[in-house]
């Protein structure tokens, strides 16, 4: 309800105050979440917004904190580099096509800046951000093989096109649209995505033999798996420690640089070896939350990371807990961190802080509040852990076995996936037809 309107002298610009936003439905305040929450949505909301309108500038506070402030730009590339930061801005590539009377301009991130989560993503039409599933998917489509799997690039684009070919009341929020000709929109997205990310330094690199593929792998796993079964134990109990009867050492064969295959008593077992390295992180991580003291391993030079406004409040809340998992962080201005120190044992899996970046980006947008301190376990030991495709030596791989039996859930992963899996000696004769 408007009252007491009248005029005023002030500079140019817009104020709008609310206050009692809940006085005519108190019973939606029930709804809110705790303030960081809230605020985090906030924070998302102002970001669109600034995104959708770069030649207005933006300042967002909470209390005395001023937590964005944004001054006018001339662009949408000027006004993206104000808030994701120099740093992610080098590693992305411009966006320009105009064609059948749609427009479409921003920037898509290099395939290393993507990840499986936590990754900004805006989509923006006639200066109104939306949520698009379909041109969500045509940005994709638009990456094709340079994508790698199961992740999510960082995309910013702005589509211009005739107000009277889109539908904005599709729904109550406006963050859905529907278009009179979908697919044209979808098209020209597709294009657009692809003829930016088509330079020779970004196609893929195929490293396949030329001659006789079939015939080589044949001939390598035959050799291999002759050569490793005359040195299995005819009987070993599960493995205990590291050792099997009488002291003598557990052989062990990592497969596809994925699975670990160990011989037990009645049959074999193969382990996931991420997901057994996920177990063991998981527990760790939740010993150090819980008031363990962490082991912290100290970086030679500091990580120096720049994250989205979103990422950076979700830092200020969290911070004490990730601190307990080994990091050491210092805030270095309103959007860049230094890490000094990590956990000990993250050891090439740290790539440079991208590991930190994939936390914090994933974790933002779940946001804090209960359970926070486990999934923050698993996040940090889903990333950490050793990833599938990475090569064991057969201390490595001893060791993880020795810490996976250690463990009080050895035999599933935080996701509930399962860690290893037996092979009865009865069903191997089955399959050779001994029985």
């Amino acid at each position: 309800m408007l009252k007491d309107v009248r005029e005023v002298g002030r500079d140019l610009g817009t104020t709008v105050e609310v206050r009692d936003i809940f006085f005519n439905t108190p019973a939606r305040r029930k709804f809110l979440r705790s303030t960081e929450t809230e605020l985090r949505h906030i924070t998302q909301v102002v970001t669109e917004l600034a995104l959708a309108h770069p030649g207005v500038a933006f300042s967002l506070s909470h209390g005395a904190r001023k937590l964005m402030v944004l001054p006018r730009r001339g662009g949408l590339s000027e006004r993206m580099e104000d808030i994701f930061g120099k740093e992610r801005m080098a590693k992305v590539l411009p966006v320009s096509l105009k064609e059948r009377g749609i427009e479409v301009e921003g920037a898509v991130g290099l395939p290393e800046l993507a990840r499986r989560s936590g990754v900004p993503q805006h989509i923006l039409v006639n200066g109104r951000p939306i949520s698009h599933r379909n041109l969500s998917h045509a940005v994709y489509l638009g990456y094709g093989e340079l994508l790698p799997k199961e992740a999510s690039p960082f995309f910013v684009l702005s589509l211009r096109i005739d107000p009277r070919a889109v539908d904005v009341n599709v729904h109550p929020t406006k963050r859905e649209v529907r278009f009179s000709d979908e697919r044209k929109v979808f098209d020209a997205v597709v294009r657009a995505v692809r003829a930016a990310l088509q330079t020779e330094a970004l196609a893929p690199h195929l490293e396949y033999p030329e001659v006789h593929p079939r015939a080589g792998e044949i001939k390598e796993a035959l050799e291999k798996y002759i050569s490793k079964a005359q040195q299995l134990p005819l009987s070993l109990e599960l493995p205990r420690h590291g050792e099997a009867e009488e002291g003598r050492p557990v052989p062990l064969w990592q497969a596809h640089n994925k699975y670990i295959f160990a011989q037990v008593k009645n049959g074999i077992i193969i382990v996931d070896q991420h997901a057994a390295h996920e177990r063991v992180l998981y527990e760790e991580a939740l010993r150090n939350l819980s008031g363990e003291r962490p082991r912290s391993q100290h970086l030679l030079f500091p990580a120096v990371l720049t994250l989205s406004p979103v990422e950076m409040r979700f830092l200020e809340e969290s911070a004490p807990l990730l601190e307990a998992l080994g990091f050491v962080i210092r805030v270095l201005g309103k959007d860049v961190v230094a890490v000094d120190a990590v956990p000990a044992g993250v050891g090439p899996r740290w790539k440079d802080g991208e590991l930190f970046s994939e936390i914090v980006g994933e974790l933002a947008e779940g946001g804090t509040g209960a359970g926070l301190k486990e999934k923050l376990a698993a996040v940090y030991s889903c990333r950490a852990a050793i990833k599938a495709g990475e090569p064991l030596s057969p201390k490595q791989m001893q060791q993880l076995i020795d810490q996976l039996f250690a463990t009080e859930q050895p035999f599933v992963c935080p996701h509930g996936r399962p860690t290893l899996i037996r092979v009865p000696l009865e069903d191997l004769d089955r399959q050779f037809g001994r029985r």
